[in-house]
């Protein structure tokens, strides 16, 4: 009898220690309130967005995409993006990652960033290479701070530092900008 209440008394104890210990820990091993934790995930990305007519604005592919709620942030890997100007053939935008901030309004690009804008009725085949770009969905506006090249068919140029409107095809390279065409240098 003895044995049978000390076995029932060991077993609440038991019982009672593993609520306590699952209730104290439970943040710490789930990490529900940690700035860190993403709250969702997707594989094999494919996501449009529409203009105000309703035609392909602009396109997103990635492997994954990584959403933190608690700071509005989005982790996308290896992205392709597309650029739908509504007048201009459009851009293709490639890098290593990238990090959409506060909803979409600003995505940062970084790593081996490729913009290509292929040939049409008012533009050359264009490719511009830089290690860092800040794009502005809404506005098709993109620009950086660091060193850029600009590479067109017979002619390249180096520049630190770029403002771009892709709806206009518009590009404003802020210093230190140096050109070679068929083989000239001109700064």
């Amino acid at each position: 009898m003895k044995k049978r209440l000390y076995s029932i008394i060991f077993l609440s104890l038991a019982a009672i220690l593993t609520v306590w210990f699952i209730f104290t820990t439970n943040n710490q091993y789930f990490g529900s309130n940690k700035p860190n934790t993403p709250d969702s995930y997707m594989t094999d990305v494919y996501a449009v967005t529409l203009n105000k007519d309703g035609k392909v604005a602009s396109i997103l592919v990635s492997p994954k995409v990584t959403d933190y709620e608690q700071d509005n942030n989005t982790d996308i890997q290896t992205p392709f993006v597309t650029i739908n100007p509504q007048q201009e053939p459009p851009w293709h935008i490639h890098a290593d990652h990238a990090k959409v901030l506060n909803g979409s309004s600003k995505i940062l690009l970084w790593g081996n960033v490729n913009i290509q804008q292929l040939p049409g009725p008012n533009s050359h085949f264009l490719t511009l290479l830089t290690t860092e770009l800040t794009l502005y969905p809404d506005k098709s506006f993109a620009e950086t701070d660091q060193p850029v090249t600009i590479k067109q068919p017979d002619s390249i140029v180096h520049a630190v530092g770029m403002q771009a409107d892709l709806n206009k095809g518009y590009i404003k390279l802020l210093s230190k900008t140096q050109g070679q065409y068929g083989g000239e240098v001109s700064k």
